[in-house]
């Protein structure tokens, strides 16, 4: 049992297993909620789609984020297989698997031999096959929905001009009236009012230096108002180019590992492939991308337990894909 001083001082224990090779293969089950257990990634819902009514979690656009990263910890971490998981309102359940292929066996965990090897290969396979359907799925729902958008963007864009013609043919026809009734008085006026000629000149004189006047004034406040436009968008370009500078150094810095380990030296936890730096990397991006949309964070550490044979794995498993049934029960929900 460690002392919980160090240097004089009070510190947290850890809740990891004393002594135990975090890095080593095997099977985890870990549990990450988020600080003061609010309701971030969505709702548990009735799944209307199932006869058998069970809940279902309707994930929000930071729940979708989440699932996003956990799907994509193999990317970064070739060594990690995923198994079962779930993203409940305020936490995420879900086994890792650690294959480093160094000559051992697969998982030196579990006791049951090469028989439990090609199960958990098998639903391995099964796991990735299920999710490949379900993002062709998404990716084929997405594609008829943008045609849908675009069909209906295109009718409405033919309304709006057919509106457009028929304003602009009414307005002609309203122009031509007007002409050729003013055509008419002018003919009546000269006729009937020759004498007043040169009183009509005059206003007409009158007129159109008025018009001039307005001309100039409308060509004036139409220059500074495109100066004004012009100025307006160079200040949103540089300001949408300093935001996008800064975004990508913010991700450059999260993704960023040092090569020496820092003051820690090779010590440093982020150097580690283990079961820490896999859970730091996961929730380091989730809070990143997060960031714009609330002031999201997760609660400090996390829970885990080692998986040590299949009984324990199939009761993990089983109470897994329940969770969202037994929310209203669950310790979790504090809401």
């Amino acid at each position: 049992m460690s002392n919980d001083k160090y240097q004089n001082k009070y510190r947290i224990p850890s809740n990891r297993l004393y002594g135990y090779d975090y890095g080593a293969n095997g099977c985890y089950y870990v549990t990450i909620c988020t600080k003061n257990r609010v309701h971030y990634f969505g709702d548990v819902v009735d799944d209307v789609d199932d006869i058998t009514s069970r809940k279902m979690v309707q994930k929000s656009e930071i729940g979708e984020i989440v699932e996003k990263f956990w799907l994509d910890i193999p990317n970064h971490f070739p060594f990690v297989i995923l198994d079962q998981f779930v993203i409940m309102p305020n936490h995420v359940h879900g086994i890792l698997f650690f294959n480093k292929l160094v000559g051992t066996r697969l998982f030196t965990s579990l006791p049951d031999g090469d028989a439990m090897e090609r199960g958990d290969a098998m639903e391995c396979r099964d796991a990735m096959e299920r999710r490949d359907a379900m993002e062709c799925r998404d990716a084929m729902e997405r594609r008829e929905a943008m045609e849908r958008r675009d069909a209906m963007e295109r009718r409405d864009a033919m309304e709006r001009r057919d509106v457009m013609e028929r304003r602009d043919a009414m307005e002609r026809r309203d122009a031509m009236e007007r002409r050729d009734a003013m055509e008419r008085r002018d003919a009546m006026e000269r006729r009937d009012a020759m004498e007043c000629r040169d009183a009509m000149e005059r206003r007409d004189a009158m007129e159109c230096r008025d018009a001039m006047e307005r001309r100039d004034a409308m060509e004036r406040r139409d220059a500074m108002e495109r100066r004004d436009a012009m100025e307006c968008r160079d200040a949103m370009e540089r300001r949408d180019a300093m935001e996008r500078r800064d975004a990508m150094e913010r991700r450059d810095a999260i993704n960023r590992v040092s090569t020496i380990g820092g003051i820690t030296g090779i010590r440093n936890p982020m150097l580690q492939q283990n079961l820490g730096r896999v859970l730091r990397w996961f929730k380091g991006r989730v809070s990143f991308e997060c960031r714009p949309y609330v002031n999201f964070a997760w609660q400090e550490r996390f829970y885990d337990r080692i998986i040590r044979n299949n009984k324990e794995l199939d009761n993990v498993r089983k109470y897994i894909s329940n969770n969202p049934v037994n929310w209203h029960d669950d310790k979790l929900n504090v809401l």
